[in-house]
């Protein structure tokens, strides 16, 4: 790619940028940087932050910073492009695990899930903040509970905190991206994770965020077939990672999702985010959502008082039970998108929770 000298960051709105890469040769600390990346799966901006930099800084510029690319898809349709990556070196030498603390509720605060690189000894060399091109959201009470998963959920329970280094340990195990084992989820980033929420003085931790696992048990032989792994953060749950045993346990993915839906609506989540687009995920009711939607949700919903995400009472855990109990209409006001979508039983509207 060409080099071209650094673009100034605007104050707010959306700018056109050339589909140039500028990096400086040695980044200072305390210095950003940025580019418009040309490959399909990068498109967007890329920040760097190094150890020392600002997060009084960050938080000023990561609104506008986030907004800044457009990118002509079609002729005539201008749509926001991708975070491509804030990244958080955070080097063996320089942990500083209070200030990591910091940036993932930063990075939450403002909609972007953070995610781990590990070196080749499973060690955490940088934090990821991402937040793909279009994502999938939903209002967990509108969940569609299928005929398959609902005759499966009898054998089934869910709780919440009860098996948080079991889920990790399969997620790591069972969830990766090409071979077994580069699951981005390491023991360090689960740590933070599990940390974030219970550390106090945490002075960038805002919409009483905390993460939790969530676990479903075979309740005939009590073993761990499936558990996500979120985060609340005002009125929104973001689902960031999570495993199920498919090969013993057909289906049970599906009955994790269904019955966490109903549980999630019944805490007072109001918006489910699933992130990236995927198949599986529309087959349970989501919706797809361009980034700049995103953004406009999270601000309205992260302000909400904060979810209690507590384990169903043992009368009600049952999987069965919380998929066909009833959920309270809530008070989010859902308006047509003024659009069709074309699903498997033809035209579906679509909504947004805003």
């Amino acid at each position: 790619a060409a080099v071209a000298s650094r673009p100034a960051l605007p104050p707010s709105g959306p700018v056109r940028l050339p589909p140039l890469v500028w990096q400086p040769r040695r980044p200072r600390f305390g210095q950003i940087v940025y580019a418009l990346l040309d490959r399909p799966l990068s498109e967007g901006k890329v920040l760097t932050v190094y150890p020392r930099f600002s997060l009084e800084r960050l938080e000023t510029l990561l609104p506008s910073a986030i907004r800044c690319v457009t990118l002509e898809v079609e002729p005539g349709e201008i749509v926001t492009t991708m975070l491509g990556g804030l990244l958080a070196w955070v080097g063996a030498r320089r942990r500083d695990v209070r200030r990591e603390l910091e940036l993932i509720a930063l990075f939450l605060w403002h909609g972007l899930l953070t995610t781990g690189e590990n070196h080749a000894n499973g060690r955490l060399t940088r934090l990821i903040a991402r937040c793909p091109f279009r994502k999938h959201l939903m209002s967990p009470r509108l969940v569609h509970v299928g005929r398959q998963a609902l005759r499966r959920a009898k054998a089934y329970h869910i709780t919440v905190d009860h098996a948080w280094r079991q889920v990790v340990r399969f997620t790591q195990e069972l969830t990766y991206s090409v071979q077994q084992g580069d699951c981005w989820l390491s023991d360090e980033l689960a740590l933070l994770f599990w940390l974030v929420g219970r550390v106090a003085d945490n002075p960038w931790r805002r919409g009483g965020l905390t993460f939790h696992s969530v676990e479903l048990w075979h309740t005939a032989s009590g073993e761990l077939v499936a558990g996500d792994i979120g985060c609340i953060c005002g009125g929104i749950y973001t689902s960031a990672t999570g495993f199920c045993k498919k090969e013993r346990f057909p289906g049970s993915g599906t009955v994790l999702l269904t019955a966490l839906g109903r549980w999630l609506s019944r805490s007072g989540v109001h918006v489910w985010d699933f992130g990236q687009v995927l198949k599986y995920k529309e087959d349970l009711g989501a919706e797809e959502w361009s980034f700049v939607d995103w953004l406009g949700i999270n601000e309205r919903f992260r302000v909400m008082p904060p979810a209690p995400l507590l384990s169903p009472p043992a009368c009600e855990a049952n999987a069965h039970h919380l998929m066909t109990s009833e959920v309270d209409a809530g008070d989010v006001l859902f308006a047509h998108r003024g659009r069709q979508a074309k699903g498997r039983e033809g035209t579906r509207r679509r909504w947004v929770c805003c």
